[in-house]
């Protein structure tokens, strides 16, 4: 999950800057603020998409019982480190 999220990240940001020449700023300034904006909405919802659904909407029969937000916590915390170890 971690590698495809950088993969699609790579992606999207050569597709940005293709999107960015399309549009044709006329100034350098405007350019680069739409290509900073366009990036990190797409690199906020892409990365932590993945922790917001074991977070709120993975159903698993382990999240179930006492220990269900532990185990739930753990599991986004593993997932959080993962993107940060695979992001450096």
């Amino acid at each position: 999950n971690a590698v495809e999220i950088q993969i699609l990240n790579a992606l999207y940001t050569k597709l940005a800057i293709k999107l960015n020449q399309w549009e044709n700023h006329r100034l350098k300034f405007d350019a680069y603020n739409h290509l900073v904006i366009k990036r990190i909405c797409f690199i906020v919802v892409n990365s932590f998409n993945s922790l917001f659904y074991i977070a709120f909407y993975q159903e698993s029969d382990a999240f179930d019982g006492s220990d269900g937000d532990s185990i739930r916590l753990q599991a986004v915390r593993t997932q959080l480190l993962t993107l940060f170890f695979t992001a450096i």
